[in-house]
């Protein structure tokens, strides 16, 4: 019989820490440290390797999630170090006033367990995590964030447990682009003249992705022509 991981303990240790929304700063910043840790153990099988990145990443973004939402709450300690230690894996969000996690590496990171059971929750988290900056109405810009994170979702779990909720946000995304682009001030956010070339590629790689999708993407879709319509080839 196979021994018990030596894993088991911090995850159910994680479990216990995620679900308290009381927990401090300083509580969050350990858990996610001593996780990352965890991730190292190479004796571990890939089951358990693709449990606590899972667990990793909700830590950590809890973690983020208690820091100050300005840049100079996070100037202070004990936040300024904890994120000079994890600066590699993080991002700050002005428009908001957050940190998040970069969206990249939450995708190296779901593609290195990408066999586990994990892996369409690890890249739901990286939906969930969202993207630094603001798109301020331009509806290519609107696009090219669908692509990297619910079109991308959806081209790696078509049938996955999200994917409705993915193609959902795609439609709702589309409502307001078209409504931006046909409304009385509708050439101040898009100008079919300088804006296509822009708009035409991501367009196209969204609606590939909810082609693709194992659920009813017919309303997004149809929003998404309306939109792409805007251009002529």
């Amino acid at each position: 019989m196979r021994q018990a991981s030596a894993l088991l303990p911090i995850e159910r240790e994680a479990a216990r820490v995620l679900t308290d929304e009381a927990q401090p700063f300083s509580a969050l910043g350990d858990l996610t440290d001593r996780l990352h840790a965890a991730r190292a153990n190479p004796a571990e099988p890939a089951e358990t390797h693709g449990r606590v990145a899972l667990l990793w990443v909700r830590a950590m973004r809890r973690t983020l999630g208690a820091i100050p939402f300005s840049i100079d709450g996070s100037k202070r300690e004990p936040y300024r170090t904890w994120l000079a230690n994890h600066d590699a894996d993080v991002v700050y969000s002005e428009p908001a006033g957050e940190w998040l996690m970069r969206a990249e590496h939450l995708w190296r990171l779901h593609d290195a367990n990408s066999t586990t059971a994990s892996a369409e929750a690890l890249a739901w988290e990286v939906v969930d995590n969202g993207l630094p900056g603001e798109c301020e109405g331009y509806p290519p810009c609107y696009l090219a964030g669908l692509d990297l994170l619910h079109a991308e979702y959806l081209r790696r779990h078509p049938r996955g447990a999200h994917a409705a909720e993915a193609v959902e946000q795609i439609r709702q995304s589309n409502v307001q682009s078209v409504n931006l682009t046909t409304g009385p001030k509708g050439g101040e956010f898009f100008n079919p003249a300088t804006d296509c070339v822009d708009l035409i590629p991501k367009a196209a790689a969204v609606r590939a992705a909810l082609v693709q999708s194992r659920v009813d993407a017919k309303a997004a879709i149809a929003l998404l022509d309306t939109l792409r319509a805007r251009c002529r080839d």
